[in-house]
């Protein structure tokens, strides 16, 4: 009888001593995530993306708060620090639900500014795209060389302009039966997900 009582006792022991076991590992692991988030954040604040990344990437696995929305930011950045000008489009469905609204105000100002910025880029693709017409005048003119002489030729783009009347249709969106899969197709010829939704829609009334 007292064998018995004495294995209990022990059985228990080792009960207790895993269950604090698990409770330290929890607490530390627990305190190591919120310290690197937090670290992580001081390093956005002082728009030290590269280095807030390292810190989020080390905290990634536990799934803490959202950590994984914080790396796109920092990715996009990144990208943006890298001449990439559609950067916004990493984090613009993105809603921060964890951040104070000072970190949102800044994080929209960027994603506003990029996308400014993309838009004026595209809309310049566009207008360098269309055929040049030449000046009947300028032909008339005598020309004169410095003794050198250079070939200027207009660069060429991948985006040509779209015919505006609606029965055209230059892209068969009816063989699309959703306009995500049309624009997957045909991403570099619109400037966003919206246009070529309009145009999508346009063309299969």
């Amino acid at each position: 009888m007292a064998g018995k009582k004495k294995t209990a006792i022990i059985i228990s022991a080792v009960v207790v001593f895993m269950f604090l076991s698990a409770l330290a590992s929890w607490f530390f692991q627990n305190k190591y995530t919120v310290n690197k988030y937090n670290r992580a954040l001081q390093l956005i604040d002082s728009d030290s993306y590269k280095d807030a990344k390292k810190e989020l990437q080390k905290i990634v696995e536990f799934d803490y708060k959202d950590t994984d929305d914080l790396i796109k930011l920092c990715e996009a950045h990144i990208s943006y620090d890298g001449g990439e000008k559609d950067a916004y489009k990493l984090i613009d469905d993105l809603d921060f639900e964890y951040q104070t609204k000072e970190r949102k105000d800044k994080i929209n100002a960027f994603i506003k500014k990029s996308k400014a910025e993309y838009k004026e880029f595209f809309d310049k693709l566009v207008e360098d795209s269309k055929p040049k017409i030449p000046d009947s005048s300028a032909s008339s003119q005598p020309s004169y060389s410095s003794g050198s002489s250079s070939t200027n030729k207009s660069k060429s783009y991948s985006y040509k302009p779209r015919r505006k009347d609606s029965d055209y249709d230059e892209y068969n969106v009816k063989d699309y039966k959703f306009a995500e899969d049309f624009y997957d197709d045909h991403y570099e010829d619109f400037f966003d997900f919206d246009d070529a939704e309009d145009y999508f829609n346009s063309h299969n009334d």
